[in-house]
């Protein structure tokens, strides 16, 4: 019983989370028993880290003397207090706040696209996007191109603020850990820091609303396919919703549309393997009333199809299949593009429909092959008369899909 009281307080401080316990059972293992068993609850009394007057005073001189402060914000569950901060520090000169999705963060001011801006920022330019503090808060970072980015930057010092303490180097420029929460953090440093008159905020801000004006016009333009089918589906998802995005493509499609209201967004980073995306979907459906939509790929689902396999589920629940016939996402990259192994080893290309596991396990079906389809379909999908899960099966064009994203990136460059 000690050991489970242990593994309580784990998943809750300093960080909630899972913790799993290994339970040996004795033959015979088919009957019960009538043996007494007794446990004591031990509560264990743990207090977030604080900050001492003079050490407050250290990280305060240190801020107010950055004309460049950069917070970047990874994964984490919605947090009021912090996200209140953040808009207010997001109104300074020096300071700019990047977050993805999945930091289920909110600001008028926040780049909250980040793939969209850094992949035009030129070489020539990029010293004035460099920060010279950079904060990181909350878990895994999805872009690749603020990480190669930042550890090219070489910046001269990074804070990490997390209850745990974990020294997380992304950017191997690391030099403080501060083990507290991130709205603990800001909450004392703020009274104590200055108010810099700088144009870092300013070249950031300019740089997004350039990307969000070329993104609507690109949007315009191009055919059926993945790109476009993330525009429709993230506007038509009923607010309120908690979004599930599936690894690799969705979660990634989804930062390029920046934070929408409305939405709880979650997904299984960490190690960015498809294994469980369904199972985590159909979990959180089956603990909650609101509506969980997941999003996932061809292969996430398929791989974790046997999520449906079981006696729980509930109406809540709407899956979204994006069927490009394979691991699309090794189509964009330049390493597995190049190779000629690509479709047969890296995309795993398929024919395979989701109709038919769908009605295996009882799940309404629905499908669509081109846009009126999909506008046509969307609103009994999201419907709430079903009495089951409903599932979508979207398929998309698999050549275009890479050539639409690769262009995508090529306008935002553009003059």
């Amino acid at each position: 019983m000690k050991l489970i009281n242990e593994a309580i307080d784990q998943s809750h401080f300093p960080e909630a989370g899972p913790v799993h316990i290994n339970i040996p059972f004795r033959e015979p293992l088919y009957n019960t028993t009538d043996e007494h068993v007794e446990g004591r609850v031990i509560e264990e009394k743990q207090e977030d880290l604080s900050l001492t007057k003079k050490q407050v005073g250290v990280f305060a001189d240190h801020w107010n003397q950055s004309q460049k402060v950069l917070i970047l914000a990874g994964q984490m569950g919605r947090n009021d207090a912090l996200n209140h901060l953040l808009v207010e520090l997001s109104e300074r000169d020096n300071v700019v706040v990047l977050t993805e999705t999945t930091s289920n963060l909110q600001g008028d001011k926040f780049i909250d696209c980040i793939d969209n801006v850094v992949s035009t920022i030129d070489k020539n330019e990029a010293t004035g996007f460099q920060p010279d503090l950079l904060i990181t808060i909350g878990g895994q970072i999805v872009s690749k191109m603020i990480k190669k980015f930042l550890r090219e930057s070489k910046v001269p010092a990074h804070w990490h603020i997390s209850p745990s303490g974990e020294e997380m180097d992304t950017y191997f420029c690391l030099t403080e850990t501060i083990g507290m929460k991130p709205e603990n953090f800001f909450g004392l440093i703020l009274p104590q820091t200055k108010l810099n008159t700088s144009q870092f905020a300013e070249v950031w801000q300019q740089k997004l609303q350039l990307v969000r004006n070329k993104r609507t016009l690109y949007l315009k333009t191009i055919p059926f396919s993945d790109l476009q089918v993330f525009d429709v589906l993230l506007k038509e998802i009923p607010a309120n919703s908690t979004l599930h995005l599936g690894n690799s493509t969705p979660v990634r499609y989804s930062q390029l549309f920046g934070q929408l209201s409305g939405f709880d967004y979650r997904s299984n980073r960490g190690v960015s393997g498809i294994d469980g995306q369904i199972s985590t979907a159909a979990g959180a459906a089956f603990a909650s009333k609101e509506t969980n939509t997941i999003i996932t790929g061809d292969l996430g689902f398929f791989y974790d199809s046997n999520a449906l396999m079981n006696h729980h589920l509930t109406p809540n629940l709407k899956i979204i299949v994006i069927n490009n016939g394979g691991g699309g996402i090794f189509r964009f990259l330049d390493g597995p593009a190049s190779t000629p192994q690509m479709e047969k080893y890296f995309v795993a290309e398929h024919s395979w429909k989701a109709e038919k596991i769908a009605e295996a396990f009882g799940v309404h079906y629905l499908k669509a092959e081109n846009l009126d389809q999909l506008k046509e379909v969307l609103p009994e999908f999201h419907t709430n008369n079903f009495t089951s899960p409903a599932l979508l099966e979207i398929f998309t064009p698999a050549k275009i899909n890479a050539q639409v994203l690769k262009d995508y990136f090529l306008y935002l460059k553009s003059n």
